[in-house]
């Protein structure tokens, strides 16, 4: 795992030379974006997205908490002033650069594994993972992208899911000529003692089973999964564009929805671009697929 100082916290800035740099400073959720009215007047990649029409000010988490596109209009009309560019090429430059940054850092990764991020999948998932992830697929030449349903908190089902376990090594260096199953199955028992006592002293039971089962019915609903539409900022449109905005939770399994669209959820908003077309599975995860361009 690699981490890189890009999220929707991240500070864009003017450099020395005249460019544009986004992060590693941030804003974090205090005092947050200039969007969050919270005292923050610094333009971030949120108040970016917000002017971009990739969020919405009022369904923001699930409506509960309303954004000011004014503040975050000021904020990132001050940097563009700076940069000696419009408002709106401005936002889409924040977009971008954070868009490049993470495919870069990907693309290393990728690169000192041998692989080629051409051939997998990529999953986003965090608050912000999903408004970027067609823009970091369409870098990366990924042409699959699947964004979980709860995407805005799957780090934290993750935890919370996980069973109690303790992960244990040991070393017992021998001359090949000396080496006997015994003596490593001794290692291993002993591991083993160790893992059950570290398991047992978290709560689990010693007898404990677990079982676990799935359910769920899906169907065509009384309530349409479409909750209007708004203009949206796409490059490879060449500008603003009317897009439908739909409710993740509402879709239909295997209902396919041509791009560009946004797909809202509580926690996140998933972006599809004009060259991509989305769909959920039976695990009403959306599957996003990429044209090859």
């Amino acid at each position: 795992m690699i981490e890189i100082g890009a999220g929707g916290g991240s500070i864009a800035a003017r450099t020395r030379l005249g460019t544009l740099q986004v992060g590693p400073r941030s804003a974090a959720a205090a005092p947050g974006p200039a969007c969050y009215g919270r005292g923050g007047t610094d333009p971030t990649v949120t108040d970016a997205d917000l002017l971009m029409g990739y969020l919405d000010e009022h369904s923001f988490l699930g409506g509960s908490f309303a954004l000011d596109r004014a503040a975050a209009q000021a904020a990132l009309a001050r940097l563009a002033s700076k940069l000696g560019i419009s408002l709106k090429r401005c936002a889409f430059g924040i977009h971008d650069v954070v868009n490049e940054s993470m495919a870069e850092a990907a693309a290393m990764q990728a690169s000192d594994s041998g692989v080629d991020p051409r051939t997998l999948p990529m999953i986003a998932f965090g608050g912000a993972g999903p408004v970027h992830a067609y823009g970091v697929a369409r870098t990366l030449g990924v042409r699959k992208v699947i964004c979980p349903l709860g995407a805005g908190v799957t780090s934290a089902i993750g935890l919370l899911g996980a069973p109690v376990a303790a992960d244990l090594s040991a070393s017992a260096p021998m001359a090949l000529s000396q080496w006997s199953a015994a003596a490593a199955r001794s290692t291993l028992d002993a591991l083993a003692a160790q893992g059950r006592e570290v398991v047992l002293a978290s709560g689990v039971r010693a007898q404990a089973t677990v079982a676990a089962g799935r359910l769920r019915g899906a169907g065509k609903g009384q309530r349409s999964a479409r909750k209007g539409s708004r203009p949206v900022y796409f490059a490879e449109s060449g500008g603003v564009v009317d897009t439908p905005v739909y409710e993740h939770a509402a879709l239909v399994v295997g209902e396919v929805l041509p791009g560009p669209a946004i797909i809202e959820q509580r926690e996140s908003t998933v972006v599809v671009g004009p060259w991509a077309s989305a769909s959920v599975d039976a695990e009403f995860n959306l599957i996003m697929l990429l044209e090859s361009r």
